[in-house]
């Protein structure tokens, strides 16, 4: 890349603790069933299991409205009759991350050195709260996007296209963050690069035909002194 460079995050698991934050919501609402914590691990896994295939569907949905499904799936295949305070307990938890204790020294850097910041997250805008403020971190970014305007979930190829229309730039001039690999390869399909936070258990994926993160490294402060070497 050369010239004005964007960098894209993805919110949540890249900026946000989103599998610690759904793991004591899981022990949570099991606790409050009498069931034992350990459970959790497998409620999560169907949980996700469920997400991902709502969200690969031809018929979009809001996202409230899949974690709701999600969460009603994961309880029924635990035993486990569903409850809206299970799913309004989850949803407030979903809302209040806390960020990655490494996500602002890796924002400043990457400010400090020029590229401009926004983020595009599969969840949609919300009137009352800001999970960015809530995370302390809203201020690096000029821009939030959200999925919303396509309906669309992320990988489909229109999310990506829809980010570099709103910032009025050529795909090239942008740089997808994420800590998931479906995340980077959507984004390296329509001429995106990449980088990847390899945070625990996320790691790339070398398989042949697949696109390549140009960019790897356990945190964000890592990914950012590479990005600043190779686009700076």
């Amino acid at each position: 890349m050369s010239g004005e460079t964007v960098v894209t995050f993805d919110f949540y698991g890249t900026l946000v603790q989103w599998h610690e934050t759904l793991e004591a919501a899981a022990r949570d609402i099991l606790a409050g069933r009498g069931r034992a914590a350990a459970g959790a691990g497998s409620l999560l896994h169907d949980f996700a299991i469920e997400g991902h295939r709502l969200r690969d569907a031809s018929t979009y949905r809001p996202y409230r409205e899949i974690l709701r499904a999600s969460l009603a799936f994961a309880m029924d295949r635990a035993g486990l009759a569903p409850s809206e305070a299970d799913a309004a307990l989850l949803i407030e938890r979903l809302s209040c991350i806390p960020a990655h204790a490494d996500v602002p020294a890796g924002l400043k850097q990457l400010k400090d050195a020029g590229f401009r910041l926004v983020t595009c997250t599969n969840s949609p805008p919300d009137p009352e709260t800001s999970p960015l403020k809530h995370a302390g971190i809203d201020g690096w970014f000029e821009k939030s996007l959200s999925i919303d305007r396509v309906r669309r979930f992320k990988p489909a190829p229109q999310v990506y296209h829809m980010v570099a229309e709103e910032l009025n730039v050529p795909p090239s001039a942008i740089c997808m963050v994420a800590a998931h690999v479906w995340d980077t390869i959507g984004a390296q399909s329509v001429g995106f690069s990449a980088a990847l936070i390899a945070r625990p258990g996320n790691a790339p994926l070398p398989l042949h035909g697949l696109p390549q993160p140009q960019v790897v490294a356990p945190d964000l402060p890592g990914v950012a002194t590479q990005m600043i070497r190779l686009w700076r």
